[in-house]
């Protein structure tokens, strides 16, 4: 990857390079299109595509771990606007608290933790569901499988029922 990237930029060259990898896509890219089914459905930079995708389907292809999507029933206190079907949350955009009785922040449980050095993926289910969330936290987060926590959606991408994002 990155002597392909050393090429390119030593050349000053166009390349087209196509990926399934989208590992790859986001560190090699300048602009990144994105297909589904045969058809064009998003062209911007690997920043643009990753903050800003159009489709739950493009939201999906890029980042790791995959983006949460979550049916908006399950977090009605969002304030998602009203023909939101699903709501979608990196994990680096969702933080989680420590159980409160006074707070409207929907409720989970720890169920995993996955520590990787500097920071560590919680893997958590929402309370009374089967709907499974990971959130990236600091390396030092204090939480443990089995705790109950509340979750705060920091910069949720809202989507139809279509798939197709809806502006905020």
């Amino acid at each position: 990857r990155l002597e392909l990237k050393r090429i390119q930029q030593d050349l000053g060259a166009t390349m087209l390079y196509v990926t399934h990898d989208q590992m790859e896509a986001l560190t090699m890219a300048t602009r990144i299109g994105v297909l589904e089914q045969g058809r064009l459905v998003q062209v911007g930079t690997p920043q643009q595509v990753y903050e800003d995708p159009a489709s739950t389907y493009v939201a999906a292809r890029l980042g790791s771990p995959r983006i949460n999507l979550i049916a908006r029933a399950l977090v009605p206190g969002v304030g998602a606007p009203g023909q939101t079907a699903t709501v979608g949350v990196r994990a680096e955009h969702l933080r989680l608290h420590g159980a409160s009785a006074a707070s409207e922040r929907p409720a989970a449980r720890v169920r995993r933790i996955e520590r990787l050095g500097d920071r560590q993926l919680i893997h958590v289910q929402l309370a009374g569901t089967e709907q499974e969330l990971v959130t990236a936290a600091p390396g030092g987060a204090d939480f443990e499988p089995g705790t109950a926590v509340q979750l705060e959606l920091l910069r949720p991408l809202w989507f139809d029922a279509a798939g197709q994002r809806i502006a905020a």
